[in-house]
């Protein structure tokens, strides 16, 4: 193996390490459900929605005061991908990593319940070994992972 893309806080030792992108937390939600239970611009909106809950995408992180407990019900998946398959199914209002829901968005299949948008905390990194670091295979991948990875952070238009 010569390079690897790694989620983390970026201390690994011995090897060539670059951030390419942050990851920001984001409520969504089928959009149906949104039109029906309306926006979230406060935590007392969580109420309304049945919150799905993650252990990697604790709810904690996005909330300023209402206790995860205190919405209409609750789910507990520990997979963020069926996390995102639940919401897109209609099973609740998921907090999902914006890496991970934003074709979902994009194509109409979410919509993100609210404006908050939370730093996730940790980010994704380009890693190889730094005698690798130089190869030209590796050197192309890298340029194209970064030009790719530019483009991720959620938009204004996301955001509407």
């Amino acid at each position: 193996m010569h390079v690897a893309i790694r989620m983390g806080d970026g201390s690994w030792p011995g090897v060539y390490c670059e951030k390419l992108m942050d990851d920001w937390l984001v409520p969504v939600c089928q959009p149906a459900m949104l039109a029906a239970l309306g926006p979230v611009n406060s935590d007392a909106d969580l109420k309304r929605y049945r919150l799905l809950h993650s252990s990697s995408e604790p709810w904690s992180i996005w909330l300023l005061g209402v206790p995860a407990g205190d919405s209409a019900s609750r789910i507990s998946i520990d997979d963020s991908a069926a996390i995102v398959r639940a919401a897109e199914a209609g099973s609740g209002l998921a907090l999902a990593r914006w890496s991970l829901v934003a074709d979902e968005v994009e194509s109409g299949r979410l919509a993100m319940a609210s404006r908050q948008v939370v730093p996730y905390g940790l980010a994704y990194y380009f890693v190889c070994p730094p005698k690798l670091r130089e190869l030209p295979k590796v050197t192309a991948f890298h340029d194209w992972l970064r030009g790719e990875a530019a483009q991720h952070r959620p938009s204004g238009e996301a955001l509407r």
